[in-house]
């Protein structure tokens, strides 16, 4: 879909797991006003959307991994269905960026260990070292859309969130009124002692649908599996295991050698993210 003089100028946020995207999508973006906002749940009606509206801006958002084919095909639709789109993208720091995956992947019901989780010497780890590529990230999106994206940290939305707030709000023309956002944690993550309680019953209680036929009893099996595990994350805040134990769940000594090897990577994200919003928002 070509860019014509009555279509909106598009905005498209890639939101990359485990960046704020949940925040922004739930408690920010829908207050924009003088913009049209296309949610996750909307991602495939989006050309309709864009097509029917009366605000000179349309935000299109939806969460994808630009590592899988799924999530690259989204991200170069959208690339192609309009052009002079313009991208945005989410960074977080590398090691804690790896660590929040690696809790959302114990409560996907996973049981390797951190290390194995992510295996930062050989990359045999269900995590591969690719995606931690974060400048890549940035190419790839500057090769497909020949615009440069603008670039934001979860770290600024968890510190100065009005402030990062009014930088996206001024890149895509929007306004809002501040009482209408609540700087709220969207989806709490689990305490360090029940993940540890969380990855035992993981280990013991093998998770595994792919011998349902039944599309009824596969949903059962999925909520009762689900269940068990937030009881047992909810039941681990009375019984929890010792701060040693606990610790290991998600070392810090981990997570930062994995900061350490990827610094030059996220300065140049940070130099880059200067650069632009330099230029963006002095407009």
């Amino acid at each position: 879909m070509p860019k014509t003089d009555n279509l909106p100028t598009v905005y498209f946020h890639v939101g990359l797991p485990k960046t704020a995207s949940t925040f922004l999508q739930r408690n920010v973006f829908p207050f924009f006003k003088g913009i049209q906002f296309v949610k996750k749940h909307d991602f495939l009606q989006h050309k309709g959307i864009v097509a029917s509206t009366d605000m000179p801006a349309v935000l299109i958002y939806t969460e994808l991994d630009l590592n899988g084919d799924s999530g690259f095909q989204k991200m170069a639709s959208v690339a192609r269905d309009y052009q002079g789109a313009k991208p945005i993208i989410v960074f977080r720091k590398h090691g804690a960026w790896v660590g929040s995956k690696y809790k959302y992947y114990l409560r996907k019901h996973g049981m390797l260990s951190f290390e194995d989780y992510f295996d930062m010497d050989n990359d045999n780890g269900e995590l591969k070292e690719k995606s931690l590529r974060f400048y890549e990230k940035i190419e790839l999106l500057e090769k497909h859309y020949g615009e440069r994206p603008l670039v934001m940290f979860q770290e600024e939305f968890q510190y100065e969130p009005m402030k990062a707030i009014a930088a996206i709000a001024k890149y895509v023309g929007a306004s809002y009124d501040e009482n209408d956002i609540r700087i709220t944690t969207v989806k709490k993550s689990y305490s360090q002692h029940s993940l540890y309680y969380v990855r035992k019953l993981n280990r013991w209680y093998k998770y595994d649908h792919s011998t349902i036929k039944s599309s009824f009893l596969k949903v059962l099996y999925k909520k009762f599996s689900g269940g068990i595990l937030h009881l047992t994350a909810f039941v681990a805040g009375v019984f929890e295991p010792s701060k040693d134990k606990a610790k290991k769940v998600l070392p810090k000594a981990s997570t930062a050698r994995i900061n350490e090897r990827y610094a030059a990577d996220w300065n140049r994200c940070i130099d880059y993210a200067a650069e632009t919003r330099e230029v963006y928002l002095k407009r």
